[in-house]
């Protein structure tokens, strides 16, 4: 790296942990790379018992990432760390680590050996997981993700949508089968969502809301209130519970059209409306709760609907779903997973207002080869047709002379050409 004090210049500063934070070097130490190298190989240890991870993020916003200390306000500000154990208030630390990124501190957090608690290392770490986290066997691999970890350190990721008017509603279940630990799962899966969108209230930026419902559906966070990243995550944190034992799923969907998706509430009337709907339980009236979809989306309003765990009637939250189907309904096992799906989820909410793929003007024909042999059972089969069915999605098809035009076949003792159902073989 290009280490010095100048405007396009990188500055570092190296802190420590232990039972405290210690500010080893500041970034007014960056003068040049040979002197700061041979301060970095002189640092000396403090070797208390504890570990202390909470202090040292807190540490990045009191000390590290001030104008007082070398720091600059309109740079990107990055901090790695590295550590082998569990803190010794895990709340605490999870706790700075938000402030870290609602301060837009990017983390990338790595957890060396295998004693030590990975999912409190990746809570730490910024989002996207898989872009911030590391994990290595011992200390002695650490050389071997630098590279890595330097390419990442210099890019700059771009949130998804950039320049694509969204209005999104979170619609959280809270009903009494969710534990506290669960609906808190459910919070972060927004927030760390939102981590990746361009939340603001300009023309061209994402606004969201969120609501959550049992016996009846509850407003917490309106558009309006989409002035910002950094408080729309506090407010999203700060959500009460309800707690009811009811599952009013109807009502939820209800809110959408007379609440959440009003003017008057920020939403705006020439945008996309799309609305991710997450729960584990059946609805206490499956009717007035399949009517109040099909009026979500004869208002056209994109539904992503999530079922989470086994206890769910999963024809009713796919009927909830927009169509297609296969685009709009996602089925999990657990909470837990809710982080498995959010790229996925993301990526489907962009292509809402993204314009269709043409290969940049380039003509392309594509031909789908499925395997229809009895081996393929049809649940098999089916999801055969929804990966052909999404890849379509994706693309400007059409007959025009620089559009994509698509043909399916399929195999088994023969070839037939189809249009997307099977035929049963003889």
């Amino acid at each position: 790296m290009d280490i010095g004090m100048g405007e396009t210049q990188v500055r570092v500063g190296v802190e420590s942990f232990s039972d405290f934070a210690h500010v080893k070097l500041t970034m007014r130490n960056s003068t040049n790379k040979t002197n700061l190298e041979k301060k970095v190989e002189t640092l000396s240890r403090d070797n208390a018992p504890w570990t202390n991870t909470g202090d040292a993020l807190r540490t990045l916003l009191s000390t590290m990432f001030k104008e007082e200390h070398g720091s600059r306000p309109n740079v990107k500000h990055v901090a790695i760390l590295l550590t082998d154990g569990n803190s010794q208030d895990k709340e605490a630390t999870l706790h700075a680590a938000d402030a870290c990124h609602d301060a837009n501190i990017k983390v990338f957090a790595i957890a060396i050996g295998d004693y030590i608690d990975h999912r409190e290392v990746k809570a730490i770490a910024s989002n996207p997981k898989a872009k911030y986290y590391f994990k290595t066997k011992n200390f002695d691999t650490l050389n071997e993700i630098l590279d890595n970890l330097i390419g990442r350190s210099c890019k700059d990721e771009k949130p998804e949508c950039p320049e694509h008017p969204i209005d999104l509603v979170f619609i959280l279940d809270d009903s009494n089968t969710i534990w506290d630990k669960l609906f808190q799962k459910q919070l972060n899966f927004v927030n760390n969502f939102i981590d990746l969108m361009n939340v603001g209230m300009g023309v061209n930026q994402v606004r969201v809301g969120v609501e959550t419902f049992s016996e009846f559906a509850h407003a917490k966070v309106t558009m309006g209130n989409s002035i910002d990243k950094a408080s729309l995550k506090k407010r999203i944190r700060a959500i009460s519970r309800e707690n009811a034992p009811w599952t009013n799923t109807g009502d939820a969907l209800r809110k959408l059209l007379s609440t959440m998706f009003k003017e008057e509430h920020g939403s705006r009337p020439n945008v996309k409306r799309v609305a991710i709907l997450l729960t584990d339980g059946n609805s206490q009236n499956k009717e007035a709760t399949l009517q109040a979809a099909d009026a979500c989306h004869d208002a056209n309003i994109k539904v992503f609907a999530v079922a989470i765990g086994d206890n769910i009637d999963y024809t009713e939250v796919k009927a909830i779903a927009s169509d297609p189907k296969a685009r709009f309904y996602f089925q999990i096992p657990d909470f837990d997973a809710l982080d498995k799906i959010s790229n996925s989820l993301i990526h489907r909410t962009c292509k809402e207002v993204k314009p269709p793929l043409n290969c940049q003007g380039n003509p392309v024909d594509i031909v789908f080869v499925l395997d229809g042999s009895n081996s393929i059972e049809d649940p098999h089969f089916e999801q055969e047709l929804n990966f052909t069915s999404n890849f379509i999605e994706e693309f400007d098809i059409g007959l025009g002379d620089n559009q994509v035009r698509v043909g399916v076949e399929i195999f088994s003792n023969y070839t037939q050409m189809v249009t997307l159902r099977r035929k049963k073989q003889p």
